[in-house]
């Protein structure tokens, strides 16, 4: 069993392997970075996934000079 929580409510974790949340926003932030150029022209039908390549796309524009709205 897979378990996705912020973080254990026990010490014992032996019935089931804990992902923890920061882990899983983590690998998508690295993922979507890691191919901008691909993600860059996607349309996201998920929420949660378009709200973190909105923050991609707000990041890199900020870090080309552009002054933040």
């Amino acid at each position: 069993m897979v378990v996705f929580a912020p973080s254990p409510q026990t010490n014992d974790t032996s019935a089931y392997r804990l992902i923890s949340l920061g882990h899983v926003v983590r690998f998508l932030e690295e993922h979507l970075r890691s191919h901008w150029d691909v993600f860059a022209h996607a349309q996201f039908k998920d929420p949660a996934l378009g709200f973190l390549a909105t923050i991609e796309k707000a990041r890199r524009e900020r870090g080309q000079g552009q002054e933040p709205i």
